[in-house]
Formats: structure tokens, C-alpha cells, sequence
């Protein structure tokens, strides 16, 4: 029986221990109100609880938003309720009398209801309050400015984005009306605002840009701009007015344009040195992110004895932070005198006004040189010189790989390969095969040439006299045809006498006889680049065809006595050098047929500029006009027209008489 009484006291301690424990515990309570509310009406809101429906409680009131005020409550009254088993029970409701007082979606904090041991308490609610016309919608529709900056200085570039809150549906205004602030830029720009979108309870709401634009304050002080007035969905809605402080630009910075953002700032001329009448072009350019709309650029100084053509050039969207891109002035300057002319670059600043950091680029002073044309010509003449006589007495250019004589240097492998089955033949038939080649290689060797007018045309060279130099190498041309060096010097004497076309088609021979040659090309690359001319056919080997024939020819005779070791010796070692000499062999000459067809390539240069025809026909309509220089491919020929084609695959007709033919055999002298 004790023990039986101490259980007993035991759990009735733990159910009082229960009881100071429920109180800690908070119940959910349930709200209800109508589905739809217009400002300053009256509506009720239900708290329901799962208390008894006489049962006496204290209620803690929920915190009221502004745009919600509480008329009457809170009182209780008694509610019937289904159980989720079919039956009923009563319990306790409480009641508050609320008038919406301004549109919007307010948001109640919870109340606490609690009858001394338990408390139970609510969620916070989101209640909608609608204007008179929304009768409609379930969400009111509020107009108002994303993040608008509170202050901005003088000339400084923003957005501003208008949003309509709580759509249902993304829809597009029908019109949107505002009024430009007064000592302000107010540009509407696209591309910035997002759609944003927003959950309540099950819904989704949308938060759509009516329009943007982009503000730029022109004077310090209180900037107002108005209200504006969006019509949409059959209904109208204005926003409020947005004022912001704006702040005085630093001196410096407001004396040197205005310039306010992250930039990089640069200036740049074309040359140093011109001619009278000849133009260059000074560029000033800024670059980044800021007031690219409003901001003004340095004013260069220029002296009285040029004149200046102004060329503005712009590129920069509207982005977060300002305009983003470019801005820049050309001033093309052209000399009426010549001598020594100075342009003066007044000092730049700008301000980046999210550190508040100044930067600043210095004053400058650019001069220019204006040149005789004498001068000019003599500068522009240095880069140009001929080649030596001893480089053109050795610059014979002979193509050993196109001389059917030089293939007789496979014999000696031939031989071995037959000395390794017979045996008994003399081995001096070697050395005889050998000897043969070199005689009929022999054969092709260059042979002496008058000498006498190389020296002549280097001293006429030198006294600057480039057409009785020219005169010389063209009456030699006829001996010197097939010399490289001579085809070099002679494109430079031509550019040097002014004709270009000329000159492109004499480096381009020397090209094709010493594909090799880093100075050919450099010269051809300098010549056809100051000519203009950028879409040339381009010659372009591994290495010399002649070097890739002898390498040929190794190989082959390495692969003949390597196969000759096989039958002699019966061993399998050399198998692995006959793989390599195989591949070898394979690469060369794969490169040799390569070249051979490139350097056979019919090639010409269109001699003055010309208009290209669809016809071959004198009265056929032309069609683009190739310049003076062009390299092109001939294609065919009909009558007294060739069909061209041109590095980028333009195809047309055009006169024999204007080609000036660079590779192959022509009687044409260039």
C-alpha cells in the first residue's frame, strides 16, 4: 500500500509539472477576412482559436500598419466548428472592425491570445486594400521609383526606372506622360529594369519597368521631378515626386568639362610628320562608364597656319551606373606652310563618384613637323635601298626541282638497289652514276653575264637620279630576267620612279625565286601596306623548294639503300629506318608537289586601276573597280580579256593589256 501511494504522488507531480509546462507552447490560430477590401471601407477580422467557446482570455493586439487603423475590438464571440471526425464543437473567436485607409498590401503582425496556461498565437497577414477603381484585381497596382539616388552631383548620369507593383500579369503601359525637370537632362533610354516578381501566399506577383530614363542634373541644389502619370489596364496611376540634393562639382573638375564617372582617357596622332596639304588626325578619346551624354572633351589650341575638320564619333548605352562606352573627337589637320606647328591639350579631369577620387590628366603640347615634299620623299626613300652588287652578281635563282636533269641524282640509290641482286657487276658502275649526275648537274649551272652596268646604275642610285638607274636594269632585263635580286632592285627603283604597279609585280618575282627571303618580304609587306593594298595573294611555303628537292632526293636514295641492306643482309634491323624513310620520303615529297604547284601558279598585277567586267566584251557593263597593284590569279583567257580572280574570290574579266604578269613565261617586260 505505500508503495502503491508514492506512485500515485509521483504522477500527480508529473502532471503538474506538465501543466507549468504548457504554457510555453503556442497553439496556431487561424485568420479570416473578405476577399476583397477598397480604401476606407470598414472590414471585420476573425482570429479563430481552438479555445472553448466561454472560456475567458487575454488578447495581446497585433501592431497596426499605417495604412490599416483599428475601428473597434477586440471582442470575442462563440463559433461552431467541424471536427475533421464529423462532429461539432464550439470555440472562441476573436473579432476586430478595421478600416483600410490607403491602398496597398499591409502586412499585420500576429496577435497572441491566452488564457493563463496556454497561449496561442496567429501568423503575420498580408491584407490587400484596393483604390475604388481596382474592383477588378485582387492586388492594388502601385507606381513607384526603383532605387532613386538621394544625392548626385552636377552632371552626373542615373537611372531612373518606374515599376507598377503587384501585377498579376505582365502588361506593357499604354502611355506614360512626364514632365522634364527644369536645369536637368531627362533622356528616356532602354535596356535597363528588370521584371521582378514577388510570392504572396499561392500568388505570384509581378513588378514590371513602365519606362526608363536616364537624369542628369545640370545645376547644384534641390532637384523635383514631378509625378508621373502611367495609364494601364484601363486605369491611371501617378507616382509620387522624387526629390534629390544635388551637390556642387570640385572646380577643377567642372572647369575641364564636367566629367563624372570611371574613365580612362587618351590622346592620339596619326603622325608626327607631314607635307603641305597633306592631312593628319589628331583623336581624343574617353572612355568608360559615367556622363558620356553630358560631359565635354578638351578644346585643343591650334596654331593659324593649319586648318581643323571636327569629326565626332559616340558609342555608349545607358547602363546602371551611367553611359557605358566611348566618346571621341577627330580633328583633321591638314598644313598650309611648312615648318613647326604646336597644338596645345588643355588639362582633363573627372571625378569618380563612387570614391569620390579626382583624376587628372596633365596639359600637352603635340608638335608636328611640316615637311617639304623633297624631304618627304627622300625619308620615306631611306627605308628603300638596293641591294649590292655582289648580292646581284651571286642572286642567280635557279629551280633545281623544275630541271628534268637534276632527278638523275636518284641514281646512285638506283644503282645499289641493282648491285645489291647482282653482285658481280663492277662497283665502279657506282661511282660512274654518280659522276654522270653531277655532269648533267653541271649542265644547268648559270652562266657569266655583263657586269659593266651594275656599277653605273649603284652611282646613279646614290645621286638620286632613280630613272636613269630604272633605265639601266630594263635594258639588262632580257640576261637578268631569271635573277632575283635583280627582280628586287628593280621593283624598288620602280616604286621609287612612282610606279607602283610595277613595283608590287617586281618584288612579287623576286618572291617567287627566293620564297625564302625575310628581306623580299618585308620589303613587299612595307610597300603593299603603304600602297593600301590588303587583300593580296599570299605566297606562303615551309621552306625553300629547292632545299625540299634535295631533301627529297636524300631520302629517296636513304630508302633505296636501306631496301638494298634488307636483300643483302636478310636482317630485320633496318625495318624500323625504312618505316621513318618511308614517311619521309612521303612528306617531302608531298611539300615538293605543294610547292611546285604554288610557284606555278599564274599570277599578275592589274597595272592601273580598272573596272572588272561580267563579259568578256569591251562594251560589257563593268562592275568593281580593282586597284592599281592588285595581285590576282589568271584564270583563263578569251580573246584579248583574262578571267581574274582575286585573293577573296572575286572572278571578272579584264584586259590583257592591264595585267602585268608576275610568274610563268611572258614576254612582257615589268
Amino acid at each position: 500500500m505505500e508503495t502503491a501511494g508514492k506512485r500515485f504522488r509521483i504522477r500527480s507531480g508529473l502532471v503538474v509539472l506538465l501543466f507549468l509546462i504548457i504554457p510555453h507552447f503556442s497553439a496556431a490560430v487561424e485568420a479570416e477576412w473578405k476577399d476583397q477590401i477598397i480604401e476606407n471601407q470598414r472590414f471585420t477580422l476573425k482570429y479563430i482559436t481552438t479555445y472553448g467557446g466561454r472560456q475567458s482570455v487575454d488578447i495581446q493586439d497585433p501592431l497596426w500598419p499605417e495604412g490599416i487603423s483599428k475601428i473597434s475590438g477586440p471582442y470575442t464571440a462563440q463559433r461552431t466548428v467541424q471536427n475533421e471526425d464529423g462532429t461539432f464543437a464550439t470555440v472562441l473567436q476573436v473579432i476586430y472592425t478595421l478600416r483600410g485607409n490607403n491602398p496597398g498590401i499591409f502586412t499585420v503582425s500576429p496577435v497572441i491570445v491566452s488564457d493563463g496556461l496556454t497561449e496561442q498565437r496567429s501568423e503575420s497577414l498580408q491584407i490587400p486594400i484596393l483604390r475604388k477603381d481596382e474592383g477588378f484585381l485582387r492586388y492594388p497596382l502601385l507606381l513607384d521609383w526603383g532605387e532613386s539616388p538621394e544625392t548626385l552631383y552636377t552632371g552626373q548620369a542615373v537611372p531612373l526606372i518606374l515599376m507598377m507593383k503587384n501585377m498579376e500579369e505582365i502588361s506593357l503601359p499604354d502611355s506614360v506622360s512626364i514632365s522634364t525637370p527644369e536645369s536637368a537632362l531627362l533622356e528616356q533610354v532602354r535596356g535597363l529594369g528588370d521584371i521582378q516578381y514577388s510570392s504572396l501566399g499561392e500568388n505570384t506577383l509581378f513588378h514590371v519597368p513602365m519606362q526608363t530614363w536616364m537624369l542628369t542634373p545640370s545645376k547644384a541644389g534641390e532637384l523635383t521631378l514631378g509625378s508621373v502619370q502611367v495609364k494601364i489596364l484601363g486605369l491611371t496611376r501617378k507616382s509620387e515626386k522624387l526629390d534629390i540634393n544635388v551637390l556642387e562639382l570640385p572646380e577643377e573638375v567642372s572647369a575641364s568639362g564636367g566629367a563624372v564617372g570611371d574613365f580612362q582617357f587618351s590622346l592620339d596622332i596619326s603622325e608626327s610628320r607631314t607635307t603641305v596639304d597633306e592631312a593628319v588626325v589628331l583623336t581624343i578619346r574617353i572612355e568608360g562608364v559615367g556622363n558620356l551624354n553630358y560631359l565635354e572633351l578638351p578644346e585643343p589650341i591650334f596654331p593659324e597656319s593649319v586648318t581643323v575638320v571636327e569629326k565626332d564619333s559616340s558609342n555608349y548605352l545607358a547602363m546602371e551606373r551611367g553611359f557605358e562606352g566611348r566618346r571621341e573627337i577627330q580633328y583633321i589637320i591638314t598644313a598650309k606652310e611648312e615648318g613647326s606647328s604646336n597644338i596645345h591639350i588643355p588639362p582633363f579631369s573627372w571625378l569618380n563618384p563612387e570614391n569620390a577620387k579626382i583624376s587628372y590628366s596633365p596639359s600637352r603640347d603635340i608638335k608636328i613637323d611640316v615637311l617639304s615634299l623633297l624631304d618627304t620623299l627622300k625619308d620615306s626613300n631611306a627605308r628603300y635601298t638596293l641591294l649590292s652588287a655582289d648580292e646581284l652578281i651571286g642572286g642567280k635563282s635557279f629551280s633545281f626541282y623544275k630541271s628534268p636533269s637534276a632527278y638523275l641524282l636518284l641514281l646512285p640509290g638506283v644503282f645499289i638497289l641493282i648491285l645489291s641482286r647482282f653482285r658481280k657487276v663492277r662497283k665502279s658502275l657506282l661511282l660512274s652514276s654518280i659522276l654522270l649526275s653531277v655532269l648533267f648537274m653541271s649542265s644547268a649551272l648559270p652562266e657569266d653575264l655583263d657586269q659593266s652596268w651594275i656599277s653605273e646604275a649603284e652611282n646613279y642610285f646614290e645621286a638620286d637620279d632613280y630613272d636613269s638607274a630604272l633605265s639601266l636594269y630594263l635594258r639588262s632585263a632580257r640576261d637578268w630576267q631569271d635573277n632575283w635580286v635583280f627582280q628586287y632592285n628593280k621593283g624598288v627603283l620602280h616604286f621609287l620612279n612612282k610606279e607602283d604597279a610595277q613595283a608590287v609585280a617586281s618584288l612579287r618575282k623576286a618572291l617567287y625565286m627566293s620564297n625564302s627571303n625575310v628581306q623580299v618580304q618585308n620589303t613587299l609587306e612595307s610597300l603593299e601596306e603603304n600602297l593600301g593594298l590588303d587583300n593580296q595573294i599570299d605566297l606562303s611555303v615551309l621552306m625553300s623548294p629547292n632545299l625540299v628537292f634535295f631533301l627529297f632526293i636524300l631520302t629517296v636514295n636513304l630508302l633505296l639503300v636501306t631496301i638494298a641492306w634488307l636483300l643483302i643482309k636478310n636482317s630485320s634491323l633496318p625495318v624500323f629506318l625504312l618505316l621513318v624513310l618511308s614517311l619521309t620520303v612521303l612528306g617531302t615529297g608531298t611539300e615538293l608537289v605543294r610547292s611546285i604547284w604554288l610557284l606555278n601558279r599564274n599570277e599578275a598585277v592589274v597595272r592601273q586601276d580598272v573596272a572588272i567586267k561580267k563579259i568578256p566584251e569591251v562594251r560589257g557593263s563593268s562592275w568593281i573597280t580593282i586597284q592599281e597593284g592588285t595581285s590576282v590569279e589568271l584564270v583563263s583567257d578569251y580573246e584579248n580579256f583574262t578571267l581574274i580572280r582575286s585573293a577573296y574570290g572575286l572572278e571578272g574579266w579584264i584586259l590583257k593589256k592591264d595585267l602585268i604578269p608576275v610568274n610563268g613565261d611572258s614576254s612582257d617586260e615589268i
